[in-house]
């Protein structure tokens, strides 16, 4: 005789159609809820990534650095002035076209890794950095050409962490 499996009989006597429409209700609403609250979420993140005070905060954090020129002027900060005090030109290798080839970067603290020197125009040199008293940096430039014609050459500074 074939084997065919009979559920117990008080069983099935037991749950109505009115009660399995209930637990399908309340299963279909719990999935509402909760699609409901990760669109809204959704929504509110990306609300907030759109926002420019929002990401200009997040990029100091992630990326501090600051833009600066030959002429030792801070031209953007861009989150690096919680790390630098100060940064100065020492040495030119001429004076007249203020093509910088010695630059001291004083940190405020203890950096691990020198920041990350490079040229905004088409200054194009070689660095080593190397570090001096307390937690000064300096950065000695080989110059190694330009075509841009006229200083003052600009620099980005970025702090690595």
């Amino acid at each position: 005789m074939p084997y065919s499996w009979k559920p117990p009989r008080g069983i099935l006597k037991s749950i109505n159609s009115s009660e399995i429409l209930k637990a399908v209700t309340y299963i279909v609403m719990l999935v509402g809820i909760f699609y409901g609250l990760t669109s809204y979420v959704y929504s509110l993140v990306d609300k907030r990534l759109k926002d420019r005070e929002v990401i200009e905060r997040l990029a100091r954090i992630i990326r501090p650095s600051m833009i600066f020129d030959s002429n030792e002027s801070t031209i953007a900060d861009l989150g690096a002035s919680e790390y630098i005090e100060s940064i100065k030109i020492v040495k030119y290798e001429d004076q007249e076209k203020k093509i910088p080839i010695v630059i001291e970067v004083k940190p405020k603290k203890h950096l691990a890794l020198a920041p990350l020197l490079t040229s905004i125009d088409q200054y194009t040199f070689m660095e080593t950095a190397e570090r001096g008293a307390g937690f000064m940096l300096i950065y000695k430039l080989q110059h190694l050409g330009s075509t841009s014609p006229a200083p003052p050459y600009r620099f980005r500074l970025e702090v690595l962490q």
